[in-house]
């Protein structure tokens, strides 16, 4: 029997506190892997226009920024590379690709029903002021760990038959609800990857995989599980709200009372940044203290799948003090990239950095670094000319915004000395883009 949403959720929490699990060194694991990602398609065709009906054979696109009040996909595909706001919006069957570096903003109150045969890639960042209830043969999916799925004030109510959400990047919502009816594993999840919701409902028997590695998932009030959750110590469960009923997380790793995702940080690490240069990838990682490595190897891909070495770099040795490393990889500035830093140890074995997400394409980025930040400035580059910046908390309050002057390409932030420890988000506007992300402030 499908959900249909009760007036007793009507007041749902207007504040999330989001969290990003900065899963920098995962054992390597000998597993399946969740769905890979398709490509993303090319951003020329068709430009959408208020009112569209995309039927099948139909595709648009949206590049800059567009704000209409009506669009219908019915059985179409539609391929976000700008800013996309909506009133309006029916998915009865088709495709929607939010690429990377573009966002797209569904601003209905009416909740969204998913049709039959609905395909959500998302690259880049998708804002819902809805509910989403997904329908029979869906695929939800954020895409790469820098991807952005944010229904902060509704429900996320996945179900139907052969229907599944597969999550690489952070996943948030008030309300999270699985009663999918025989999809194997419904919800897979990445290494690293991040899920909060307030209330977390599952009606599945071992509806959670993470098969890669850790990931984790943050509830901020209450669980209800029918069945056990998962049958995998990958799926972390940060657990900070009530001692409700229900609370069946199966074999997961559980901690109570955290105020971020539990997933453990190794103590040797401390920070990889990554950031594009014309046609070089330059990279650099601290280690707090090292023992037993013998290298690193400098990993990339062009579809945060399908890894390759394009570098290597050999460790200095056993330390207790600090030890900062850096590399620099040619790469075809033509391509977005997803880099990784793998350790070796003396013995052979292997662990895993956490994935960055770089778009390197020459003549459309936004560049912002460091995003991890330990002092007080961050640099924000662009080909175009910048608009605004501002910066955010995770509960959507205002913490700064910043001055630009006129025609200004290169701004250096100062964040603050006083900024609290945490996560915020930043947001770069130029004429023809928006590009949300994620900063961590550790000083």
């Amino acid at each position: 029997m499908y959900y249909s949403i009760p007036p007793s959720f009507g007041a749902i929490m207007r504040c999330m506190t989001l969290c990003f699990a900065l899963l920098f060194f995962a054992p390597k694991q000998f597993l399946a892997q969740c769905s890979t990602p398709p490509a993303q398609p090319a951003c020329g065709g068709t430009a959408l226009v208020d009112n569209d009906n995309l039927t099948a054979g139909v595709t648009r696109v949206v590049n800059g920024t567009s704000s209409f009040s009506n669009l219908t996909i019915n059985g179409g595909t539609l391929i976000v590379c700008g800013t996309l706001n909506l009133s309006s919006f029916t998915f009865t069957s088709g495709n929607v690709f939010v690429c990377v570096g573009a966002t797209m903003n569904v601003n209905t109150a009416a909740a969204v029903v998913f049709g039959n045969n609905c395909n959500w890639y998302n690259y880049g960042t998708t804002f819902f002021a809805s509910s989403i209830v997904t329908g029979q043969n869906n695929l939800i999916m954020n895409c790469i760990p820098g991807a952005f799925f944010n229904i902060p004030f509704n429900q996320f109510v996945l179900q139907g038959p052969n229907t599944q959400f597969v999550n690489y990047g952070t996943f948030s919502s008030s309300f999270f609800i699985v009663q999918s009816t025989n999809s194997p594993a419904p919800v897979c999840s990445g290494i690293g990857s991040v899920i909060i919701t307030g209330f977390m409902i599952n009606q599945y028997l071992n509806a959670f995989t993470s098969p890669s590695g850790p990931s984790c998932i943050q509830i901020t009030n209450q669980a209800f599980n029918s069945q056990p959750m998962t049958t995998t110590p990958n799926v972390n469960i940060c657990f900070v709200g009530g001692s409700g009923a229900g609370q069946n997380f199966g074999n997961a790793t559980v901690t109570v009372n955290c105020t971020t995702c539990a997933v453990p940080l190794p103590v040797d690490n401390i920070a990889f940044e990554a950031a594009c240069s014309e046609a070089q990838l330059l990279l650099e990682w601290t280690v707090q203290s090292e023992e037993d490595c013998s290298n690193y190897q400098i990993e990339v891909s062009e579809n945060a799948s399908d890894f390759q070495v394009a570098r290597e770099v050999f460790c200095e040795g056993p330390s207790v003090t600090p030890i900062t490393y850096s590399a620099q990889v040619d790469i075809d500035p033509s391509w977005n990239y997803y880099t990784r830093v793998k350790r070796i140890d003396m013995s052979g074995n292997e662990t895993y950095s956490q994935i960055r997400t770089l778009n390197c394409l020459l003549g459309s980025t936004v560049d912002i670094f460091p995003t991890y930040v330990t002092e007080s400035e961050v640099t924000v580059k662009s080909d175009d000319r910048i608009i605004a910046i501002n910066m955010y908390s995770m509960d959507g309050r205002i913490v700064k915004r910043f001055d630009i002057s006129p025609d200004q390409k290169i701004v250096v932030l100062n964040i603050g000395e006083e900024t609290a420890y945490g996560e915020y988000l930043l947001t770069v506007e130029t004429p023809a883009a928006r590009v949300d992300r994620l900063i961590h402030v550790t000083h």
